[in-house]
């Protein structure tokens, strides 16, 4: 399946807003009208001397899965310059109410509402990995810090504990604590959105179940995001939405969460008929996206 070309998203779309002003700048567009849920661009780049996928992610404000997903051809450990590389920042927004922030764990993304304004801010997230998965939830942020102190729960210290190495009480705040310099506190125990010490993590399962940003896109939604904003932590592999007239398809893998999480939407083929589609529809093509979770929206016409 090739990469949707620029006849394939509407250029109307491409400039988004200036909502930041800092290096490697969150993602900023207008929100679609209409039965509209398609934003973004997606845009070639090429590899340089010294390059990798993570340095690229981490510059062009990807995470890491995401780009390596939407660039098969390029294998880690056998990257040659000008190669080319492309970046998948085209979205379906997730499904549910424009509102506040939502974060859907299967594509390792946050979405951000801003009240007031007709914009989606967006960001790539780490989740957590297998047995520290994220909890599916809907939640609010009550507090916020800067330079926050870690303070380790207890389950993480017996962890760290069986592999030989002893955590404090109180890891305070500088270079070294995985916290970075932000932190979202959420009304769930113990979980954060947060800053990170190591932005190559970014846009992987890796986290003990808190959602890590890189340290710019924190800092920038830092000031912007009041407390008693509410969060919503969904599971969503599949998205299906409109643009101009067409329908397009868009599929990650699948997150497998606890048993009781009862949100997980596996069924790809629910997804497309929620969207009211026309009778007549590419289902080769349409399975072809199903398999290959190449995580970027492609047209179904």
């Amino acid at each position: 399946m090739k990469i949707l070309g620029k006849n394939s998203i509407a250029l109307w779309i491409l400039g988004g807003c200036l909502f930041f002003h800092t290096a490697f700048a969150l993602e900023v567009f207008p929100l679609p009208k209409g039965n509209d849920t398609v934003v973004g661009y997606l845009k070639e780049v090429y590899l340089e001397p010294g390059d990798t996928l993570a340095n690229i992610a981490y510059r062009h404000n990807m995470g890491y899965e995401e780009l390596a997903r939407a660039n098969p051809h390029i294998v880690p450990g056998h990257i040659y310059s000008w190669t080319p590389v492309y970046i998948p920042s085209a979205y379906i927004l997730p499904p549910g109410s424009r509102k506040d922030i939502v974060i859907n764990i299967s594509e390792m993304r946050l979405y951000y509402y801003p009240k007031g304004k007709d914009i989606v801010v967006t960001a790539p997230v780490s989740i957590g990995r297998q047995g520290w998965e994220t909890p599916i939830s809907k939640t609010t942020i009550v507090d916020k810090k800067k330079n926050p102190d870690w303070h380790p729960p207890e389950s993480i210290k017996q962890y760290t504990a069986k592999h030989g190495f002893i955590l404090p009480d109180v890891v305070p705040s500088g270079p070294d604590n995985p916290l970075g310099e932000y932190a979202f506190r959420l009304g769930l125990n113990a979980y954060l959105i947060h800053g990170t010490d190591d932005p190559y993590s970014i846009g992987k399962p890796i986290s003990s179940g808190c959602i890590r940003m890189y340290p710019n896109d924190i800092e920038q939604l830092f000031n912007e995001i009041p407390v008693g904003t509410e969060v919503q932590i969904i599971n969503e592999p599949y998205k299906a939405g409109w643009l101009n007239k067409t329908l397009y398809f868009e599929a990650h893998p699948p997150i497998a969460n606890k048993p009781s999480d009862k949100t997980v939407n596996r069924n790809f083929k629910h997804t497309i008929m929620d969207q009211k589609p026309p009778a007549t529809l590419n289902w080769k093509k349409i399975i072809t996206i199903a398999h290959e979770e190449n995580g970027y929206p492609t047209r179904i016409d």
